[in-house]
């Protein structure tokens, strides 16, 4: 695949899945070289590790994993997922954002209030989808011609992909305050994650070759942090029951039995 430095070189794209604590709940690794095609798989490797996905529970993920199937599958799978919009967003008033649609008559109406009707369907390879197009209606008369269109025929078209809807509810709620706040989150879960296996376990490639055993790799790394976690989790519980008998001998009896309940 193409790194950083835009030179093809023979890598690996590893994949975490964590909660808030930053324990590992899935992990994969592919040969892709973007995202969009893993989220749909650690979304199923979560709920057959964990036994069945936690409700009400938001998930962030990085906006190389936007795309409407996979909020389509959030959707399915009644997740409340937080996906920003990956590409750059448009300031021009001629936006396609700025269109109007109208399901019952299967039409947008642009800016000027024209109406923009369905053409036929035409497969895009660049994204490997059948797109509905549509074609607006009154662009030779229209004054704002030259800043809405730059075709030829001075025509405005429209591509709709599946799973439009989803899409720009997936954009609205990601425009919400509550949507910032709450995607503000991956800075201190994922990406410590991440930068724990690189910086302070020095893991920055394989020692092995081949897919199978590179991702028996990964999956050792992955275990080795979650054992880690769990012992520091059961120290500072140990510690505070230690100081809790110091300060209180007699609470000793009602303290180990809750350890050995919880």
């Amino acid at each position: 695949m193409i790194n950083k430095k835009g030179r093809i070189e023979f890598s690996y794209n590893v994949q975490i899945t964590v909660d808030r604590k930053g324990f590992i709940l899935a992990n994969d690794v592919s040969k892709d070289e973007n995202d969009v095609e893993q989220l749909q798989p650690q979304v199923i490797q979560t709920e057959e590790n964990l036994g069945s996905l936690p409700e009400n529970i938001p998930w962030s993920f990085d906006n190389s994993y936007y795309e409407s199937g996979n909020i389509k599958f959030l959707d399915d799978k009644k997740i409340d997922g937080y996906i920003p919009d990956n590409k750059k967003k448009e300031i021009s008033p001629y936006n396609k954002q700025h269109f109007t649609y109208d399901q019952e008559n299967d039409e947008y109406t642009c800016p000027a209030g024209k109406p923009v009707t369905f053409l036929g369907e035409r497969y895009d390879k660049s994204k490997k989808k059948t797109a509905r197009i549509y074609k607006g209606q009154k662009c030779k008369a229209c004054p704002q011609q030259k800043m809405c269109t730059k075709q030829k025929d001075g025509i405005r078209y429209i591509k709709s992909f599946p799973y439009e809807r989803e899409r720009n509810a997936m954009n609205e709620k990601m425009n919400t305050t509550k949507g910032k706040e709450i995607y503000k989150l991956r800075a201190i879960t994922v990406e410590p994650a991440f930068g724990d296996i690189k910086e302070n376990k020095g893991i920055r490639g394989f020692h092995t070759r081949g897919m199978e055993t590179v991702k028996t790799e990964f999956n050792l790394v992955c275990t080795a942090i979650n054992l880690k976690k769990i012992w520091i989790e059961l120290q500072k519980k140990n510690n505070i029951m230690e100081n809790i008998i110091i300060k209180n001998p007699n609470a000793f009896n009602a303290i180990y039995l809750y350890s050995h309940l919880a």
